[in-house]
């Protein structure tokens, strides 16, 4: 059956429950809307989940992943509170909710806790290995996170382990206000895909020494080692003046990630805001390293 078919077929079934209201449809249809991207629709089948029975710990959780998925993540711990409460004996996808909203809060110590009791309760809950991963990576803590990788696909060779954040996929697509909260968890992942002997000062060096291509593939990863990377922040301004315009652009949206390290950036960043093809990326950065 494709994804085409098996959305035809929920979508029907979904009709059906939805036709004796129940609380469990209406949990159902949220989760489905959120699968779409349907934020809104998302939002009110969840209430009226709630509304139906304010008890279910489930209504809870889908209200906690509307609210978490469109960056409201303290209101999202609240509802999931709640749901935890409701259910003392909850399930492994309740910590899966408080890890991605504590991760998108910015709580990361907090994150990794509850996601690494969750996973040591069960150590079946191998869907709570990837967000962790990407959790201890913002962190510095790579050769945890790269052994949860190992945990999540055993016997990956490298070049796997460096494709899987490109296929991961948390099951709720992200609305614009939720969308660097997807980023850093791919970012984070990258990073703890990587080999051990890639480091930031190695980086310094490709970007400084290498051809075009591994100067740019520099600058990216440079990006996604976030405010880790902050000793790069000369090499990166040198970018903004010298190089390509891709690899210029692949340096602001470094720069952006880095944030608050990245200030001695701004003067240089302003000074391009009014390039025609970098100049709102370049304006994105100075708002992010400003107001982080």
């Amino acid at each position: 059956m494709s994804v085409e078919q098996a959305s035809d077929a929920a979508r029907l079934y979904l009709r059906e429950a939805k036709s004796r209201p129940s609380s469990l449809a209406n949990v159902a249809a949220a989760h489905f809307a959120l699968f779409r991207g349907r934020h809104d629709d998302a939002f009110a089948d969840a209430a009226r989940a709630l509304a139906l029975d304010p008890n279910d710990p489930e209504a809870h959780l889908g209200m906690a992943w509307a609210m978490i998925t469109t960056g409201k993540p303290q209101a999202g711990l609240e509802f999931i509170e709640t749901a935890m409460r409701l259910n003392p004996n909850y399930p492994s996808h309740y910590a899966l909710a408080q890890g991605i909203a504590l991760f998108t809060k910015g709580d990361l110590d907090e994150a990794a806790r509850v996601l690494a009791k969750a996973i040591q309760g069960d150590p079946h809950a191998i869907e709570l290995a990837p967000p962790l991963a990407a959790t201890y990576a913002h962190l510095g803590r790579r050769r945890e996170a790269r052994e949860l990788l190992l945990m999540w696909k055993p016997g990956a060779s490298q070049s796997e382990l460096e494709y899987y954040p490109i296929a991961y996929r948390l099951p709720y697509r992200w609305s614009a206000a939720a969308t660097k909260t997807a980023e850093r968890l791919f970012d984070g992942l990258s990073v703890a895909a990587l080999p051990m002997e890639v480091t930031v000062p190695n980086l310094i060096n490709a970007l400084e020494q290498g051809t075009v291509f591994e100067r740019g593939r520099a600058v990216r990863t440079l990006g996604q080692f976030g405010g880790q990377a902050g000793e790069a922040v000369p090499a990166l301004i040198r970018v903004l003046a010298n190089e390509r315009p891709p690899v210029r652009w692949q340096a602001i949206i470094a720069l952006r990630k880095i944030g608050p390290a990245a200030r001695a950036a701004l003067p240089a960043l302003a000074a391009i805001q009014d390039d025609d093809l970098l100049g709102s990326d370049a304006k994105d950065a100075v708002k992010e390293i400003e107001n982080r």
